[in-house]
């Protein structure tokens, strides 16, 4: 059986070079102050706390509060001292940071995993997932025309989900299949078209990847101008026509040049490799369970999901594990 250590055991096996990096964009939220009195938090501190929080998935900042504040092995590790953060001061640094710095955190792991030869392969896997938004409808009436818009969250919207028609977001992921980790992100209202969104990810994968061999998604994306996009870049589109276009044309219309049939599904099924990264980030860096509900707050909690996605995989690396273990922290 495998032993699992604490979460905030991660920090031990965090390289310098990813410690500076999580340094320098947790300094951008402008939270480094001369210090005042004798209760001053650094910026490393703060965000490593926020990492806590989400790769240990608590409940609440008021469960970190306790944390920080009873065990010592946390506090340690988060870098803090005598004191520690309520948990105001731990929801202004969040308001502090915002979205921006870390998507920028995000990229720059990716930058330096491609750099460690993480990244590897040149197939790009892209789908969407949809995230529950945390908060009710502003009506109940199917007639009313705010029946499709959150109470007290203009970006989410009436979307579909597994389980029939919710109000939620959509998160759409570019994948390396073969390292499986993923290399852009786009957060969209629930009630957006992957047909329409497919544009926007890829461009944001060819800033990772800019010479794909091949790229996989589902029926959703199925479209002739989605598929002139993945020729226009010199990869092979395997985009899995809908019933309606094989009404249109056989199956053998939308095979890439000197491509059997049997060769098309195999690597179709390579696009599963997109599928466990949302399991895996919505398992053990609570992306499903945003506690936020403007915009702003929500794009920062996926970002921040998939960081702390990407940290789990520098420290497999790091602890010289073939395979990623993402329960290892747990």
């Amino acid at each position: 059986m495998r032993k699992k250590l604490p979460p905030y055991m991660i920090f031990d096996y965090l390289s310098k070079k990813v410690i500076a990096v999580i340094t320098s964009i947790a300094e951008k939220s402008g939270w480094d102050q001369p210090p005042r009195g004798i209760r001053y938090y650094g910026a490393y501190s703060m965000m490593s706390a926020i990492l806590y929080y989400y790769i240990a998935q608590l409940g609440s900042l008021d469960t970190l509060e306790g944390e920080l504040h009873h065990d010592l092995a946390v506090r340690e590790a988060c870098g803090f001292e005598d004191f520690t953060p309520s948990k105001t001061t731990l929801s202004l640094f969040m308001q502090r940071l915002g979205a921006g710095p870390v998507k920028e955190l995000f990229d720059e792991l990716v930058k330096l995993m491609q750099e460690e030869g993480l990244v590897t392969g040149r197939h790009l896997a892209i789908d969407s997932t949809h995230v529950n938004a945390w908060s009710d409808r502003k009506s109940t009436d199917k007639k009313d025309p705010e029946f499709k818009i959150a109470k007290n969250c203009d970006f989410a919207r009436l979307g579909r989900t597994p389980k029939g028609f919710d109000i939620c977001y959509r998160v759409q992921t570019a994948t390396v299949t073969n390292s499986e980790i993923p290399i852009a992100i786009e957060i969209l209202p629930g009630n957006t078209n992957d047909k329409k969104a497919f544009e926007g990810i890829f461009e944001k994968a060819l800033e990772v990847i800019f010479n794909p061999l091949v790229v996989s998604a589902d029926k959703g994306y199925s479209s002739g101008k989605n598929r002139q996009l993945v020729d226009d870049v010199g990869a092979m589109c395997i985009i899995r026509p809908t019933k309606t276009d094989l009404k249109g044309h056989p199956m053998e219309f939308f095979l890439p040049e000197e491509l059997i049939e049997e060769k098309y599904w195999k690597l179709y099924t390579r696009r599963l490799a997109v599928e466990r990264t949302y399991s895996r980030t919505k398992g053990f860096s609570r992306l499903g369970q945003p506690r936020v509900v403007n915009e702003e707050p929500v794009r920062q909690h996926v970002f921040l999901s998939f960081v702390c996605h990407l940290l789990m995989v520098l420290v497999s690396a790091e602890m010289g594990l073939k395979q990623t273990k993402y329960s290892l922290f747990s």
